[in-house]
């Protein structure tokens, strides 16, 4: 081990001559530019959904409708894709979460390689 070679840094190196404050590797963005830009338009279609549908979607549930749940995930275009948007509450949220066949046999899942294929990530 050691020192960083930055002036008068006493930071401890295992390898390289700078550490992770001086290194001049690029960090890595915890989210893209693309996705900040897609998730603004999100947040506008997920208010404005859920104003417009208010109860919770799933059969036999008039609980308010609090969350979307996105019947083919969170991938490329389906993220925003207003199709793909299920208005529900927090329990039904889980009970669709956790029981994938239900989900599916009952619409409020579709599955991403065959259905969902529009929205495969290439």
């Amino acid at each position: 081990m050691k020192l960083c070679e930055h002036n008068n840094c006493n930071n401890p190196v295992w390898s390289g001559g700078f550490c992770k404050w001086h290194s001049k590797r690029q960090q890595i963005k915890v989210i893209s530019n693309k996705r900040k830009e897609e998730k603004k338009e999100y947040d506008k279609k997920r208010k404005l959904y859920l104003i417009e549908h208010s109860i919770c979607e799933v059969k036999e549930c008039n609980n308010k409708a609090t969350q979307i749940h996105h019947k083919v995930g969170r991938v490329g275009n389906s993220y925003i894709d207003e199709s793909t948007f299920l208005a529900v509450c927090a329990s039904c949220h889980k009970q669709i979460e956790e029981n994938p066949q239900w989900a599916k046999d009952n619409n409020y899942s579709i599955n991403r390689l065959n259905n969902g294929s529009k929205y495969r990530k290439i």
